[in-house]
């Protein structure tokens, strides 16, 4: 990347902002390693969630929430759904 030479300001600004954003997140990009030890490395595995999750629970006819409420039940169904219920309500109820 730093042997591209854009003609443009606005072109010259996108590599400058590339080229850090690669550089500070180096560490996070090991993406063989990542690979090799069987994780996902792309948004399909989140998005497909994301569509189980919301979709299954706010996006059925007839539903209608706010945010706030929908937050809360989508906290909840995330928790159960990953089997960290106590890990949830665990602080909770030695705050109680």
């Amino acid at each position: 990347m730093r042997a591209l030479r854009p003609t443009t300001k606005e072109g010259r600004e996108a590599v400058r902002l590339a080229i850090g954003y690669f550089t500070a997140n180096r560490q996070r990009m090991d993406y063989p390693t990542y690979r090799a030890r069987g994780l996902h490395i792309g948004s399909g595995v989140v998005e497909a969630a994301c569509k189980c999750v919301v979709g299954a629970r706010c996006k059925r006819n007839g539903m209608r929430w706010t945010k706030p409420v929908a937050q809360s039940v989508l906290t909840l169904r995330c928790a159960m759904l990953n089997d960290r219920w106590d890990d949830y309500w665990g602080p909770r109820k030695a705050a109680a």
